[in-house]
């Protein structure tokens, strides 16, 4: 069976305010079986992590890559996991506040699937789709993922903002 073809959208998003726990992780760390996010993912859930913050907007999870340190898919970067917050809002110890300025995004929306399988899938598949000619250049600012909070992560479906130039 041939693999659909991405159909992302150009959007202009406005900055928000994230609060989550992080981590600094690679992707070739991610690759492998000593993986960060899958650990943020499971704090999330089994420490209540987004009942403790303040000043929510939504319910939403937004999962935020940023601080990269190249333009480069294999360099490191910082990566947040937590939920929208009003402007200001204090985060509790041992999480941090981020600030998702206003930008240009391409929009990519996951298949209906456990996530575990299909975000890495759309990952790949997007690496491949910002190397073919006439895409637009990634800006290697900050890009996101946003999932509804009463999701169930074995048949969800996800978005994915790429930051571009």
């Amino acid at each position: 069976m041939a693999e659909e073809a991405l159909e992302p959208k150009a959007v202009v998003r406005s900055g928000f305010d994230v609060i989550g726990v992080q981590a600094r992780t690679s992707t070739a760390e991610e690759s492998s079986d000593r993986g960060l996010i899958p650990q943020l993912w499971k704090r999330l859930y089994t420490d209540g992590i987004t009942d403790k913050i303040s000043g929510k907007v939504g319910d939403s999870i937004v999962s935020l890559y940023t601080d990269f340190s190249g333009e480069d898919w294999n360099r490191e970067y910082m990566v947040v996991l937590g939920t929208e917050v009003k402007r200001g809002a204090k985060p509790p110890q041992g999480m941090v506040a981020v600030h998702v300025p206003p930008g240009k995004y391409m929009e990519f929306t996951t298949e209906k699937g456990p996530l575990n399988e299909t975000v890495p899938k759309l990952w790949r598949q997007i690496t491949d789709y910002f190397k073919q000619p006439g895409t637009p250049r990634r800006a290697f600012a900050t890009d996101y993922e946003v999932y509804d909070a009463d999701m169930e992560p074995q048949s969800a479906i996800g978005k994915i903002y790429v930051s571009i130039k």
